[in-house]
């Protein structure tokens, strides 16, 4: 006489495919929302609202500051050459730091953007 007990993972398997495929769409998603946030607190601080000095004279670096989402990862930049002599400085520019302070700023609100995003998918 056998005895012969069969378990079948495959709801499983689709079960855990749907959470991954969850995950990764909630995650894509919250870094999009990140970067429109670390989007406005760089103009906000190249505006001067923040505690880096005001640098707007013509605007064109204030409208410069711009989002690319990819999957999995989302970058603010600016294409315009002043950028970089107004974030690292020169001889005659001092330095405004106004990428690094405000990924400093927004850093925690960006990982519970994402923690959130993920625990609403596991759920």
């Amino acid at each position: 006489m056998t005895m012969t007990i069969t378990f079948d993972a495959s709801a499983v398997i689709d079960k855990l495919t749907n959470m991954k495929k969850d995950i990764s769409d909630n995650t894509n998603i919250a870094l999009q929302e990140s970067g429109m946030l670390l989007q406005e607190e760089i103009q906000a601080s190249i505006e001067g609202q923040r505690a880096e000095p005001r640098s707007v004279d013509t605007g064109e670096f204030l409208a410069s500051i711009s989002i690319n989402s990819f999957d999995g990862m989302v970058e603010v930049y600016s294409d315009v050459p002043q950028a970089l002599f107004m974030e690292y400085g020169t001889t005659r520019i001092f330095e405004r730091r106004h990428f690094r302070n405000s990924l400093s700023r927004t850093t925690p609100l960006i990982i519970d953007k994402v923690k959130e995003a993920v625990s609403n998918s596991i759920e």
